[in-house]
C-alpha cells in the first residue's frame, strides 16, 4: 500500500507520466523494457504489449487465441470485480466470493489453476526473474519426519504467555481474564478505535458497517468451557465477543449475533473443527443461516439490531424453513462410522476365516475375527481419544513414543533378517543398480510388513486369508 501510495505521488508530481513512479520490478511485471537508468525508476520504456503478444511462437499465440476464443465474458466480469470473503471449507478447497449482490463458492484450487495457466500464456517470454535466496543452513536429521517431529517438539519456541495468577496462559486467551494484563487492555482499545474508524469512513462512504462477532468455542460449548486453563485467576469465556458487541453498538454500526443459532446447533453436534477454533462446514452453514435471518429481518419479519426500516435482504418467502445441516431434532440418531466399518469388516472377513478354515466352528470363527477386530478398533479409538485428552504437548510425546514403539517391535521381530537385508542393499550398491533401488524399497518394506505381521498370533490370520 505504501508502495503504490508512493507511486501515485510521483506520479502526480511528474505531470502524469505512464512511467512515472514505477520501479524496475514492477515495469518488468507490466511487460516494459527496463533500461538502466541507475535511480531505480524507468529510463527507457518501450509500450505495454498487449496480451498474448510478448511472443513471436507461433504454438503460444495460438493457444493464446482459443484461450480468448473459448473466454466467458460474464464470469470473467465476475472474477474482476470481486471480494473475498472466507473459506468455507478447507479440506475441499471452497471459498466465498462476493460480486455485486450475490455470494459465489468457488474451488480456488481449479480456479488458481486456470488463472495462473492464462497469465503465463497471456505473459509468454516476458515473466520478471526472480533469484531465491540461499536456503537456510538446516541439520540433516531434520530432513526424516522423526527428527523434525522431535524439534518442533524439543527445540520449537513456545507460544507468547502471560501471567495469570500463579500460571501462564496463552496471549490468544488473555482477553478471556476477567482482568487482563494491560497489553491485552491496551489492544481492546485500538480494537474499539479501529470499529469507530470503519463505521465513520463507511458513514461518509453512504454505507453502513456490519459487525458480526463470532463467538469462541468456549463460550458455546460447555465442555469446550471447562478445558480452558483457569489457573488462579478467573476466566470469563463470553468476555471477547461481548467486547465486539459493545464496541459495534457504541460506535453505531448494525450487529448480528450468531451465538444463539450456534448454541442451538451446538447441543446435538459441535459447529467448530476439533482441534482448531474455527467453525467447520457444518457451522458455517449455521452461520450463514443466521447471518440471512439477521439481513433478511428474521423469519418473524423483525428487522436486524441497528437497521432502520428493517431487512437489507429481500425476506425469506412465506412458511420457508430455515435449514441447518443437523439440527438438534435431527442429529446424532445414526449410528457412528467406526461401528459400521467394524461390522462390515467383520462380516467380510469373519466369512473368509471360516471358508478357508472349514474344520473350525462358524461361530469359533466368526467370534475369533470380531475379538480381533475389536482389540484393533479399541485401540485405535482408545489411542485417539488419548491424544484428544491430553494437552498439545503431552499427546506429540505420546504419538512420537507409539512410533518409536512400532519400529523397535519391526526391527525385533525381523531379527537376523536385518543382517540379510543390508547385505542385498549393500549388493545392490557395489554393482551400480541404483535404478533399481525405488524398486528394492518398496519390496523389502512390504515383505518386512508381511514378516512381521506373519508372526503374530493377531494378524496372522488375516495375512493367510488375504493371499
Amino acid at each position: 500500500e505504501a508502495r503504490r501510495e508512493g507511486r501515485a505521488r510521483r506520479y502526480a508530481a511528474r505531470g502524469g507520466d505512464s512511467t512515472a513512479g514505477v520501479d524496475d520490478e514492477e515495469a518488468e511485471l507490466r511487460g516494459y523494457d527496463v533500461g538502466n537508468g541507475g535511480d531505480g525508476n524507468i529510463s527507457d520504456t518501450s509500450p505495454e504489449l498487449p496480451d498474448g503478444e510478448t511472443t513471436e511462437l507461433t504454438s503460444v499465440r495460438e493457444l493464446w487465441s482459443e484461450i480468448t476464443a473459448n473466454a466467458h465474458v460474464a464470469l470473467r466480469r465476475v472474477l474482476a470485480g470481486l471480494t473475498l470473503v472466507g473459506c468455507a471449507d478447507e479440506r475441499r478447497g471452497l471459498w466465498l466470493l462476493q460480486h455485486g449482490t450475490k455470494l459465489y463458492m468457488a474451488r480456488v484450487n481449479r480456479l488458481a489453476r486456470d488463472l495462473f495457466y492464462q497469465r503465463v500464456v497471456a505473459r509468454f517470454g516476458r515473466h520478471p526473474c526472480r533469484a531465491l535466496a540461499e536456503p537456510a543452513p538446516r541439520h540433516w536429521s531434520r530432513s526424516l519426519a522423526i527428527g523434525e517431529a522431535w524439534y518442533r517438539l524439543v527445540a520449537a519456541p513456545d507460544k507468547p504467555t502471560v501471567e495469570a495468577g500463579d500460571a501462564s496462559i496463552d496471549v490468544e486467551l488473555s482477553s478471556r481474564l476477567t482482568a487482563p494484563p494491560a497489553a491485552t487492555q491496551a489492544a481492546e482499545g485500538r480494537t474499539r478505535k479501529l470499529i469507530e474508524v470503519m463505521a465513520a469512513r463507511s458513514a461518509e462512504l453512504g454505507a453502513r458497517l456490519v459487525v458480526c462477532p463470532i463467538p469462541s468455542r468456549a463460550h458455546v460449548e460447555a465442555v469446550a468451557a471447562e478445558a480452558l486453563p483457569a489457573a488462579d485467576a478467573p476466566v470469563d469465556p463470553a468476555r471477547p465477543h461481548r467486547i465486539f458487541l459493545e464496541a459495534a453498538r457504541d460506535a453505531g454500526a448494525a450487529v448480528i449475533d450468531p451465538l444463539p443459532t450456534l448454541a442451538s446447533y451446538a447441543r446435538s453436534a459441535s459447529p467448530y473443527y476439533r482441534r482448531d477454533f474455527h467453525l467447520n462446514p457444518a457451522g458455517n452453514v449455521a452461520l450463514a443461516v443466521a447471518l440471512h435471518g439477521a439481513l433478511a429481518g428474521g423469519p418473524d419479519g423483525s428487522p436486524m439490531e441497528g437497521i432502520d426500516g428493517g431487512a437489507l435482504l429481500p425476506p425469506r418467502a412465506e412458511g420457508a424453513p430455515t435449514v441447518l445441516p443437523a439440527g438438534p431434532e435431527d442429529a446424532g440418531q445414526g449410528p457412528p462410522s467406526w461401528l459400521l466399518w467394524y461390522l462390515g469388516l467383520t462380516a467380510l472377513l469373519g466369512t473368509m476365516y471360516v471358508r478357508t478354515y472349514r474344520d473350525v466352528p462358524a461361530a469359533v470363527g466368526l467370534g475369533s475375527v470380531a475379538a480381533l477386530l475389536a482389540v484393533v478398533f479399541g485401540t485405535a479409538l482408545g489411542v485417539g481419544w488419548v491424544v484428544e485428552e491430553l494437552p498439545p504437548r503431552a499427546a506429540q510425546l505420546t504419538v512420537l513414543a507409539l512410533v518409536l514403539a512400532i519400529l523397535t517391535f519391526i526391527l525385533y521381530k525381523l531379527g537376523d533378517r536385518i543382517g540379510t537385508i543390508g547385505e542385498l542393499l549393500r549388493a545392490f550398491t557395489l554393482r551400480g543398480h541404483w535404478y533399481l533401488m525405488p524398486l528394492l524399497s518398496v519390496l523389502l518394506t512390504v515383505g518386512s510388513l508381511l514378516v512381521v505381521a506373519a508372526s503374530s498370533p493377531l494378524v496372522a490370520p488375516f495375512i493367510y486369508t488375504l493371499f
